[in-house]
C-alpha cells in the first residue's frame, strides 16, 4: 500500500502506471483505482483514511452527480468516458463496506 501511496496516488486519484504507453496525451488517475485504495485502507483498519479518500472521490462527481473514468488532479478536470459504470460501482461498493464499520 505504501508504494501505491508514494508512487501512484495524487490527491484523491490513483494512477494505473507512470510509463510511456505509446498513446497520445496524458492519462489521468482512474477513479476505480482510488476506490480499490479505499477498500485497502478499510481492510487494513485505516477507517479514517478510507473515509477521507471516499469523501474526496465523491467530490469529483460532475454537476450532474456523474463520475468519469479518469480525473486529472493537475488540471482539475474529468477525463475519459463519462458516465463510467466502474467508477460508480467502485464507490457503491465502498459505501457498503464503510457502512459496515463498527
Amino acid at each position: 500500500m505504501h508504494a501505491v501511496e508514494t508512487h501512484l496516488r495524487n490527491g484523491p486519484v490513483v494512477y494505473r502506471y507512470h510509463a510511456d504507453d505509446g498513446l497520445p496525451g496524458r492519462e489521468g488517475g482512474f477513479l476505480l483505482c482510488g476506490s480499490w485504495l479505499v477498500d485497502a485502507y478499510e481492510l487494513c483498519g485505516r477507517h479514517d483514511d478510507a473515509m477521507a479518500l471516499f469523501n474526496d472521490l465523491n467530490e469529483l462527481a460532475g454537476p450532474s452527480g456523474l463520475l468519469s473514468e479518469e480525473y486529472d488532479p493537475v488540471m482539475r478536470r474529468s477525463l475519459g468516458n463519462i458516465p463510467q459504470t466502474y467508477s460508480h460501482h467502485g464507490l457503491i461498493d465502498n459505501a457498503v463496506r464503510l457502512s459496515q464499520h463498527t
